[in-house]
């Protein structure tokens, strides 16, 4: 029996602001391939209780989220068994755990996380003969169930900054190229240096909203529709598509769609009431129309 993939009382002690808090594994975590995974199969015990801790601490949400959770005074984080651990690689992709929290009187609270991290999503406008399109990406969403038209978007990697990791996920889902100064950042000022959280009940997961307006001509909209993007090594087959904001409504059940038109359109009232009142998001944005 692997002994490693079935262990309870597999814990290791974490110190974060000040506060040493014990973590498990739970039984189905199989620790021995992750153990292979960060090079250290072969190690004794303190080797790999040392390999894994160092690879839990450089998790940036696993992190945020115990330093956000002992930080506050309106509950007590007493214990975390983590539940699943997906690696990319040497690093860890996605944490399923379940913390034991409590609030200010003592009650529990629903303490199952989904830990993903930050991610970002753009709001490609195109404007063709007087009609505004966005560009969407279409693809098969295995916990959907179904083919879905959604914003260009992805996963923060940990090196590159927003703006950054915007160009480069509309290059890989779109092939369109757009330049640092014409990216806007949309995301409403209360998120501060996070963003907009689609499911907090259950996940860590905010995404930063970025918006890029530009005029094109009709041969270059046939040009993006229909056109073939996506990265094929990690299971992306896209398809792009081009939907007049107007129609917008039957075509996308994506949740990112509208936050973004929202956000969008709040914006430009902004902009419209009071120059002085907007931004700099919203001032870099009427500089580019």
């Amino acid at each position: 029996m692997d002994t490693e993939s079935n262990v309870l009382n597999y814990s290791i002690l974490i110190d974060v602001n000040e506060k040493l808090l014990p973590l498990q594994f739970g039984a189905g975590i199989n620790l021995r391939k992750i153990h292979r995974c960060l090079g250290v199969g072969m190690g004794d015990d303190s080797v790999k209780r040392s390999a894994l801790s160092r690879t839990l601490k450089e998790f940036v949400p696993f992190t945020d989220w115990m330093k956000g959770n002992t930080s506050n005074d309106r509950v007590d984080l007493i214990n975390i068994v983590i539940q699943k651990i997906d690696m990319f690689g040497k690093r860890i992709g996605f944490m399923n755990l379940d913390a034991t929290i409590v609030d200010e009187a003592g009650v529990a609270l629903p303490g199952i996380v989904f830990l993903r991290g930050a991610s970002v999503a753009v709001l490609l406008l195109l404007e063709c003969e007087g009609e505004q399109s966005i560009v969407l990406v279409e693809q098969y969403r295995v916990p959907a169930a179904s083919r879905m038209l959604e914003l260009p978007a992805g996963m923060m990697d940990g090196k590159r900054e927003f703006i950054e990791m915007g160009i480069a996920e509309l290059r890989e889902e779109t092939l369109f190229e757009v330049t640092n100064e014409s990216l806007i950042d949309i995301t409403p000022p209360c998120a501060s240096s996070k963003g907009v959280y689609p499911s907090p009940g259950g996940c860590d997961e905010y995404i930063r909203i970025l918006s890029h307006h530009r005029q094109v001509t009709r041969d270059e909209m046939n040009g993006l529709e229909g056109r073939l993007a996506g990265n094929r090594k990690a299971g992306e087959k896209i398809t792009v598509r081009l939907i007049p904001v107007r129609d917008i409504r039957i075509h996308t059940t994506d949740m990112k769609v509208y936050t973004a038109l929202f956000l969008y359109n709040a914006m430009l009232s902004d902009k419209a009431q009071s120059p002085e009142r907007g931004s700099k998001r919203a001032r870099t944005e009427q500089a580019l129309m």
